[in-house]
């Protein structure tokens, strides 16, 4: 996983240190990068990623390099509104404390009926392999209330003498959002299930393409 080495072992990334994974993690040092030019404009970011150990070590690094603690949602997070460190209140706390915050969340766990409109940063440290899924999770930021432009990035790690994963990631999305773009035009319909048939379809070729 290009995102971090760590990711997979989730006992050695609970030992890495901060310089530690800054050193191996160049997504990670671009992350401090940008949230540093944030911070600065005194504006919100929501950051997505999947893997819970990732979203740990994300959340070590912006408190140890920003001083800023970053909420983490996701699925072992309580959605019980008697709890004082539920789902709504982290989120309620990211939206109400004034100028710069980051919040950490699933994009998996944070799905409709979710408005964090104080945010106008999306970074999706993590990709999905559904564009749909990850295009619900950047509308999260794209609600009523929301008077600023909102940017969504979508940082790649890349190489001179092959195409990495995020690369090949990447072009699978943007073929994916074309091909429903034109069942849409062709149509002017679009189920849920055909984006099942879509993953399927693409589950298949990228198997291909690793026997070649």
């Amino acid at each position: 996983m290009i995102s971090d080495p760590f990711v997979f072992d989730v006992a050695e990334a609970e030992r890495a240190t901060v310089e530690q994974i800054l050193q191996h993690n160049p997504k990670m040092r671009w992350l401090i990068d940008v949230l540093c030019e944030i911070r600065a404009k005194q504006e919100k970011v929501i950051v997505f990623c999947e893997f819970r150990a990732l979203q740990r070590m994300i959340q070590r690094c912006i408190g140890r390099l920003l001083d800023v603690h970053a909420d983490i949602v996701n699925g072992d997070t309580s959605a019980s509104a008697s709890d004082a460190n539920s789902r709504q209140k982290r989120i309620r706390r990211f939206q109400e404390v004034p100028g710069f915050g980051v919040i950490v969340l699933s994009p998996l766990a944070v799905g409709l009926g979710v408005n964090i409109q104080a945010a106008n940063h999306v970074i999706h440290f993590s990709r999905t392999w559904n564009p749909a899924k990850e295009d619900q999770a950047t509308d999260r930021a794209y609600r009523i209330g929301q008077t600023r432009d909102v940017h969504a990035h979508y940082p790649i790690v890349s190489a001179s003498d092959f195409k990495t994963f995020d690369e090949k990631l990447h072009e699978l999305l943007t073929w994916k959002r074309s091909l429903s773009d034109d069942m849409l035009n062709g149509t002017g319909e679009l189920r849920a299930s055909d984006f099942g048939d879509i993953d399927e379809l693409m589950t298949e070729r990228m198997a291909a393409q690793a026997t070649q």
